[in-house]
């Protein structure tokens, strides 16, 4: 969370809520026109009420951009030996349930659109670096560590400053028409435009689509998928069981 002190304590970050809060209207005051914020709900001890006072300081900041993601406990990390002797316990699914509504809720009152799984935009405001990604559109990485896509080759860099400058050669690897369906499922089904059925049938072939409508029709009929203008979409407020209707669609 951004403006809870106590959490940002017991996450270990460096920064107050207060320099958190003073760091927006800095930028805000130096000409920038389009802020964005990064939110973690989830947090073990700490429910709801807290959550909805750092989301109504983030309104009150007057971002144009939130990310909002669940806090993963990974072993091997500062939390996860903590997770491992009992110290700490990940909050368990439906507070998970009820942290993501309010954020959902409270972002979508106040004229943000979800518009994927983690983030939240005023209109015109989407992250469009991001949405290349879940678009399947080739792009370019610069850098240590980055990554290209050209629509059939992924290549990544090496990650070190020191490999990169001296001319290392990084990794790639050829995507299958297998591995691009799946990514496009996975990634369509993450945002509120979900898959473009004309889109898919173009680029993977009618017998996908047709695989692709058998399967969507339980969760249809579960209000977990809707069917509109030609495309197959999670509902926001339903984007947090994603996983577990994204995964039925997966070729094998």
């Amino acid at each position: 969370m951004l403006f809870d002190d106590d959490c940002l304590r017991m996450m270990s970050r460096r920064h107050t809520a207060r320099q958190a809060l003073e760091a927006l209207h800095e930028a805000r005051r130096a000409g920038f026109r389009n802020l964005t914020a990064d939110l973690i709900f989830g947090i073990p001890g700490f429910g709801e009420e807290p959550l909805r006072r750092s989301l109504a300081q983030l309104l009150e900041a007057g971002v144009e951009h939130v990310s909002a993601y669940h806090l993963t406990i990974e072993p091997g990390t500062a939390f996860g030996r903590r997770e491992a002797r009992g110290a700490l316990h990940a909050v368990d699914e439906e507070q998970s349930v009820r942290e993501f509504l309010l954020i959902h809720e409270t972002l979508t009152r106040a004229g943000f659109e979800h518009y994927e799984v983690s983030n939240f935009a005023r209109p015109g405001f989407r992250a469009r670096h991001n949405s290349a990604y879940w678009s399947g559109d080739p792009y370019l990485g610069i850098g240590p560590a980055a990554h290209s896509y050209d629509g059939a080759v992924r290549r990544w860099n090496p990650s070190s400053v020191e490999g990169y400058l001296a001319g290392e050669e990084g990794g790639s690897e050829r995507l299958t028409e297998r591995d691009r369906y799946n990514e496009y499922v996975m990634t369509a089904l993450r945002t509120a435009e979900g898959i473009d059925l004309e889109r898919l049938a173009a680029r993977f072939g009618p017998h996908r689509l047709e695989s692709v409508r058998r399967t969507a029709e339980r969760f249809i009929r579960a209000g977990e998928l809707a069917e509109q203008r030609g495309r197959l979409a999670i509902p926001p407020e339903r984007f947090l069981v994603s996983d577990d209707v994204i995964e039925h669609f997966f070729e094998t």
